[in-house]
């Protein structure tokens, strides 16, 4: 076309201004759809050349793609945009609109997909994992889509759609002559663009799965499809189209989104089948020939042995091959034949790799051998966190802790795995990011993942389903979840709400809340907090969308209290601070208290302390002080020690608060070793004197003696197990101590306590027996003497366990059996008529009692009752440290069964 001003020529015939001169020319503002989808029903519309003033070409911004061609864009071909190292298979990656040149077998299914797009507002495409959709749209549909003069978004990101397209569309703003609104919803932000280029908008969803995730709010999943419906409704038929690809499992999803936005029934979709034969054939091949390869095949060896091979291993049967196999057999014959002459791939070469079953079979191990065995195993760990439920986006070296410890080699580790196409990375901020290569990467991981790799990854989904039970029914975690996650632990970032949430349950199970806090002390969760408290808190660029607090605001109570005056500038607390202090539930005031400790633990305390000042008084101030300080002490070592130095009347106060909730905590541990030690104690002692009344005369019944010392062993061994299980509450770790200088606190003060408890049932018993305690001391004092021997050869039971070996059973059995045995002496000593303590016989009672057949050969023995009730005394300690040791050992073991049940069972 000739410019009728300066008479320039060749003007493009869709150009609205003269390239020479700059002067308006009359043309058409929008070109119909090209040859390649000119039968479509529908039609694309060719945006203004004129509004592009540079090809846009993918894009830089996390998981968000821009498309668009000028002028001379579409006259030049996407040609121009592929990259010429572009190897002919992409392993594990998928496909990007660079890589159209290598994208070959699939032009059918293309076409169909672009049909669709030209009949209809909603296309779906569906089909099963790793089918290759989006590929398909990204090296297929979309490219096309560009020659029709389409500006095309891709997008994957669903945390927040709506200010990833809007930041996609301003990144690439500077090829553009528009301007992407700034204020508005996301539709009147896109009709603002639709109106500006005057041709279609085709919005791309690709694994729209991943907008039903559990992470993802209903309100944002429903106002983003709202958005989108009134787009829909509101441009002209042409200019706006939706192509989404979704997995065929989560297909009934779509459904619940159909009312908001027609269109997105199964039966109007489009289903991507694997690749047939001759499709496959197509897309071994002609790769080879498109990147002008100095490797090929031998003839027959494609047609004859690696398509059927790779047919036999595709889940659907006959004539289906699935891409993501073809990718990883073939890139592994290249590779091999890249590296010898002649450069062909016969059937030797294929047959050495163990055909396309053998080379399958061990893809990933033969990658991830990237050094030594030390980087393999991080490596290996470092994928398999990353492939948790909930690492879905790109990821900081930082947050792949392996065992409690980031590797200071791991990134070098992780550019390995780059340059091996498993990750992907990108520069932010001056460090390096990483993702998986593709989602097929994700899933291979998963299932080859370590025994250790994949509790993680169940420990990933648990939280997830978790999380999705309290959006759906408002229902808190239970102590067995919250007791799952912290034995399997989370070796992914938790999302800040998630954080919130498992505080929250801690709180209302009198749980530990220092799980939860350690998830919440991120970036993320500091912002979070910090905009719930203040907002001034928070830069107004970093600050979360309104309807994204309205979440965590929920589940920490604040809706339930009224917010400080926000024209007070002299307060010094916030919401949560006021929550905390103010809230009528106790557990949910301290779970506000601990989510405010991820700003800091003096922040938090001076805020909280604020708070109670101004809003408290009195005893219900005291109540609430001692109560917040005392849940921050319990979830943070940091806010503990800033507590230990208050007054000494809170700091008892404090105490007195966490040895209650540890209890509550503890009850059914407590009460198990307790049952344990009366069921150990109560059998030993039962049928030591069952044994022995056997042997003595018939004055009593030997059941009689079983039945008696039963519940005299009972009452023992529940008291002493009652000390002992209290010593792990009483004592509580101070910051800075080593986990053994704890236990061997906790030792030392079961001695005490467990001495304490078998104190007092020694007593009841006497009383029992109906003797009177004022006029046998002796019987009394001895028996403390007795039960403190007792309790050292318990020493750190149940957790020293029944299997300590002959040296610890030793030296127990002969503290118990010597303090046992002393006592009695000191009885004999003394000439005392009672003659021992309350659970040991006497000499005088085996004197008066055996039975007169075997005192016979016993006549010669000096003093043979005596030594008798010694032995007697000896046995009573042994058969008391045995019994209450296995008791509590056995009952450690159940309560563990238990435990993992009831987490197993969400109990």
């Amino acid at each position: 076309m000739k410019c009728p001003h300066c008479g320039h020529e060749p003007t493009p015939a869709d150009a609205r201004f003269c390239p020479n001169c700059g002067q308006p020319v009359q043309t058409p503002a929008r070109t119909n759809i090209t040859q390649r989808v000119e039968t479509n029903l529908g039609q694309v519309i060719g945006v203004r050349t004129d509004a592009i003033h540079g090809d846009v070409y993918g894009g830089d911004i996390y998981e968000v793609q821009v498309y668009a061609l000028s002028d001379a864009g579409r006259a030049g071909g996407w040609q121009r945009f592929v990259d010429e190292r572009t190897p002919p298979y992409k392993f594990l990656a998928p496909y990007e609109a660079r890589d159209r040149a290598i994208f070959k077998g699939r032009d059918e299914d293309s076409g169909r997909v672009l049909r669709r797009v030209g009949e209809q507002i909603v296309t779906v495409l569906y089909g099963p994992p790793a089918s290759g959709k989006t590929s398909l749209l990204a090296a297929g549909v979309i490219p096309d889509l560009l020659d029709a003069g389409a500006l095309v978004l891709h997008l994957r990101d669903y945390a927040q759609p709506d200010a990833a397209i809007r930041n996609g569309l301003r990144a690439s703003a500077a090829n553009f002559d528009l301007a992407v609104p700034e204020g508005g919803t996301l539709s009147d932000q896109i009709r603002g663009i639709i109106d500006q280029i005057e041709g279609s908008f085709i919005l791309v969803l690709d694994q729209c799965e991943r907008l039903f995730e559990p992470t993802i709010r209903a309100e944002i999943r429903q106002g983003f499809v709202q958005s989108l419906a009134r787009v829909s409704e509101q441009v002209e038929s042409g200019y706006f189209r939706l192509l989404l690809s979704i997995r065929e499992e989560s297909l009934g999803r779509l459904l619940e989104l159909e009312e908001m936005l027609p269109g997105l029934r199964g039966q109007n979709g489009i289903r991507l089948r694997p690749l047939t034969r001759e499709q496959a054939g197509i897309a071994i091949e002609e790769p080879l020939r498109q990147t002008n390869s100095r490797v090929s095949f031998v003839r027959g060896v494609v047609d004859s042995l690696l398509i059927p091979d790779l047919d036999s291993l595709t889940r659907e049967a006959g004539d289906s091959i699935e891409p993501f196999q073809l990718q990883v057999v073939c890139n592994w014959l290249y590779q091999a034949a890249a590296d010898e002459y002649p450069h062909h791939i016969d059937d030797s070469l294929y047959k050495r790799g163990r055909r396309a079953q053998g080379i399958m079979a061990r893809y990933l191990q033969d990658v991830l051998e990237i050094g030594s065995a030390q980087e393999t195993t991080a490596a290996r760990r470092a994928l398999e966190i990353m492939a948790v439920p909930g690492m879905r986006n790109w990821i900081d070296p930082a947050q792949l802790s392996l065992n409690g410890a980031t590797p200071p080699d791991l990134p070098r580790v992780l550019d390995d795995l780059v340059d091996r196409r498993l990750l992907l990375a990108r520069s932010v901020n001056a460090h390096r990011e990483y993702r998986f290569a593709g989602e097929i990467v994700r899933e291979e991981v998963r299932r080859l993942s370590s025994g250790e790799g994949k509790q993680a990854q169940l420990a990933g989904g648990e939280l997830n389903r978790i999380w999705e039970t309290w959006l759906a029914r408002r229902v808190l975690p239970s102590a067995g979840h919250l007791a799952y996650l912290d034995a399997v632990g989370i070796q992914t970032p938790v999302s800040p709400e998630q954080a919130i949430l498992v505080i929250r349950a801690s709180a209302h199970h009198h749980d530990h809340m220092g799980m939860g806090l350690g998830w919440l002390r991120n970036d993320s969760g500091r912002r979070l907090i910090g905009q719930l408290e203040d907002p001034n808190l928070v830069p107004a660029n970093e600050r979360f969308d309104e309807a994204y607090l309205e979440e965590p605001a929920d589940i920490l109570g604040l809706t339930d209290v009224t917010p400080p005056d926000p024209s007070d500038e002299g307060r010094s607390y916030g919401h949560i601070a006021r929550t905390a202090v103010l809230h009528p539930d106790p557990g949910q005031a301290v779970a506000s208290a601990v989510a405010l400790a991820a700003l800091g633990a003096r922040p938090a305390l001076d805020r909280l302390r604020w708070a109670w000042l101004e809003e408290l008084s009195g005893r219900a101030q005291r109540r609430r002080r001692v109560a917040l300080q005392g849940a921050l002490a319990e979830a943070d070592a940091e806010a503990a020690e800033i507590i230990a130095k208050t007054s000494g009347g809170d700091r008892f106060g404090i105490w007195l608060w966490r040895l209650r909730e540890r209890f509550i905590r503890n009850q059914v541990r407590v009460a198990g070793l307790m049952a344990g030690g009366a069921v150990g104690a109560g059998l030993g002692l039962g049928l030591l004197r069952f044994i022995t009344a056997i042997l003595t005369s018939v004055g009593k019944t030997p059941g009689t003696h079983l039945a008696m010392n039963l519940l005299w062993g009972i009452l023992l061994g529940a008291m002493v197990a009652l000390g002992l299980a209290l010593s792990e509450i009483v004592v509580v770790g101070h910051s800075g101590e080593t986990a053994s200088a704890t236990a061997r606190r906790r030792a030392r003060m079961g001695i005490v306590l467990g001495t304490a408890g078998f104190a007092i049932a020694y007593v009841l018993i006497i009383l029992l027996i109906g003797r009177a305690l004022f006029a046998a001391p002796l019987v009394v004092i001895l028996g403390i003497a007795a039960g403190l021997g007792l309790n050292l050869a318990l020493y750190r039971q149940p957790g020293a366990g029944w299997r300590m070996g002959w040296g610890q059973w030793a030296w127990r059995l002969a503290v118990a059996a010597l303090t046992f045995l002393l006592t009695s002496a000191v009885f004999l000593a003394m000439n005392n008529e009672e003659g021992s303590i309350s659970i040991v016989w006497s000499s005088g009672e085996y004197l008066a009692n055996l039975i007169l057949g075997l005192r016979r050969p016993l006549a010669n023995v000096p003093n043979w009752h005596i030594i008798l009730g010694l032995l007697d005394a000896v046995m009573v300690g042994v058969v008391l440290t045995v019994g209450i040791t296995g008791g509590m050992r056995l009952a450690t073991r159940w309560l563990e069964r238990w435990r993992k049940l009831v987490a197993r069972a969400g109990g």
